[in-house]
């Protein structure tokens, strides 16, 4: 018997045993129980199957398996060079439809708003001891969590993102009898003396307490536990912490913020080394995983009487003019003038090994995205969301297969460089409508699209009542007017809404912070 053929899979497995410490005032020892397991992510998807590398592969012999192939290791190294050269050919096609004006790009941006930042106080660095991540709560999770990213609740009711009331950032957590838990690694950060965990709160339902805790795994696997219980809760925010005396090298921390007998809300978390706590600063480790990171700011949000925005940083002045990667959506009544024509459903070409060419069109069928030309469908995908996931010892980013939803698209559209798709989801039992922003692209996976992020989509849930035959039956984007989006429904009905782009650009030399949103009436604040 040979064992050339055989591969070995392996896998570390770490047990801890250990006694959970509960220090004075520690009233706060949790079990977590959930449905779903995950332990680990698949990775993001890295490049995609260019066109072009067909049209290279096609001038070698029919018989050859790189030519006939795109999972052969030769038509995948010439893949490396040919998506650069569908990138160029996409910009020369670009270009020269652009010289007509028949078919020229009705959605390049021709004003932006400008703010000047007069004060020195903004670009002072002020680092940042906050090791946890997302703590201003502005990146979401996927839609139908309503829970910020990074953030874990094990599938259990009662948390969910607020905008009730909020320290900073526009966002608060709600904890109605349940909690959220954060897990960070820090095997790389030697010996940790002192560990502080603080966070804002205030109670919402009369006699809510907070329990909140810090538990450590050092790197033999054992496990100390440290707790606070508040049973003293404001209607006002107050500041809230404890510090654990660690004084190990530290494998894991996990923190748990747990509101018991009520609702609370939370906000503004920090857990730092050292033995107190200092004034709260976003992570530098916090930014949207789609953008480089531009974080010459620590915080921008934009402040009216009744809520805040949070702007997002883009690093260079040409994708903060091309990004069409909507932030927000809302429910609007029908505009004034005409909106068509609507934006394409092509995007690219597809090349056969045959030589033949065609547009790649995208649609929906059967329930999938399919990637399609006028007369045949290509290849089929499903969709699976590109997530920050609390992991039992990180918060980690990329995709997994959720068992726990279904995931069912209805209509897409191509806006730019990416694709838009309407999706029902059927998730805990509840049914909700979600925009998901994807590559137009062949993906390398070759079974299913990365969505970036989602966008629950209002009011369909009131109009799609139980029991009602009427469904979404297509949807569009205006060409001249890219922020809004249009859904057709089986019934005749037309329904509109308005897509946001909260992102800034600032630009050092004069400290002018451009908008690509107007925010009428209300104040930029710079932290």
């Amino acid at each position: 018997m040979s064992l050339a053929g055989m591969h070995v899979n392996s896998a570390i497995v770490r047990y801890g045993y250990g006694v959970k410490t509960i220090q004075k005032s520690t009233a706060n020892v949790g079990y977590g129980y959930g449905s779903a397991v995950y332990t680990s992510l698949d990775k993001p998807q890295s490049g995609f199957l260019a066109s072009c590398t067909q049209a290279i592969t096609n001038n070698l012999p029919p018989w050859m398996e790189m030519r006939k192939s795109s999972s052969s290791v030769g038509w995948r190294l010439i893949n490396a060079y040919g998506m650069s050269l569908d990138r160029v050919k996409a910009l020369i096609d670009y270009n020269m439809r652009n010289l007509f004006p028949a078919s020229a790009d009705r959605k390049i941006r021709w004003q932006v708003y400008r703010t000047d930042i007069p004060s020195d106080e903004a670009f002072i660095p002020r680092g940042s001891k906050n090791i946890l991540f997302n703590t201003a709560f502005t990146i979401p999770d996927v839609a139908r969590t309503s829970l910020p990213a990074g953030w874990s609740n094990d599938l259990k009711p009662g948390a969910s993102l607020s905008t009730l009331d909020w320290v900073s950032g526009g966002f608060s957590v709600s904890l109605d009898d349940t909690y959220i838990s954060q897990a960070l690694d820090t095997s790389t950060r030697g010996v940790i003396g002192d560990l502080t965990l603080s966070v804002y709160v205030r109670e919402v339902d009369s006699g809510a307490k907070l329990s909140m805790s810090v538990s450590v795994q050092d790197m033999a696997g054992n496990i100390s536990t440290y707790g606070l219980l508040e049973d003293s809760l404001s209607t006002k925010w107050e500041r809230k912490s404890l510090t654990a005396s660690v004084n190990k090298e530290v494998f894991t921390v996990q923190v748990v913020f747990r509101s018991i007998g009520g609702e609370i809300l939370v906000d503004a978390p920090q857990l730092e080394i050292g033995g107190k706590a200092t004034s709260w600063v976003e992570s530098s480790t916090t930014f949207l995983p789609y953008l480089p990171n531009a974080g010459t700011l620590t915080m921008v949000e934009v402040r009216s009487f009744d809520k805040t925005v949070p702007l997002f940083p883009v690093p260079t002045e040409d994708i903060f003019a091309d990004i069409l990667i909507p932030t927000r959506i809302k429910s609007i009544p029908p505009p004034s003038k005409e909106i068509d024509p609507l934006s394409p459903k092509t995007s690219g070409e597809i090349v056969t090994e045959l030589k033949e060419r065609s547009s790649r069109l995208w649609r929906v069928v059967s329930g999938k995205v399919a990637e399609t030309t006028s007369n045949s469908t290509i290849a089929s995908y499903d969709i699976r969301d590109l997530r920050f996931k609390d992991l039992s010892d990180t918060v980690s980013y990329g995709t997994f297969n959720d068992t726990t939803v279904t995931i069912t698209p209805l209509d897409c559209v191509v806006v730019g460089e990416h694709l838009l798709v309407l999706c029902k989801e059927t998730y805990n039992s509840e049914t909700l409508y979600t925009l998901k922003v994807c590559s137009p692209n062949r993906p390398v996976s070759g079974s299913y699209l990365e969505s970036i992020r989602d966008l629950r989509v209002p009011i369909f849930e009131n109009i799609m009542a139980s029991g009602s035959t009427e469904e979404v039956s297509s949807i569009g984007v205006s060409e001249s007017i890219p922020h809004i989006l249009v859904v057709n429904t089986s019934k005749g009905r037309r329904l509109y809404y308005r897509l946001y782009y909260d992102y800034y650009f600032l630009r050092p030399g004069d400290r002018s912070l451009f908008t690509l949103e107007s925010y009428d009436g209300s104040f930029v604040k710079v932290g």
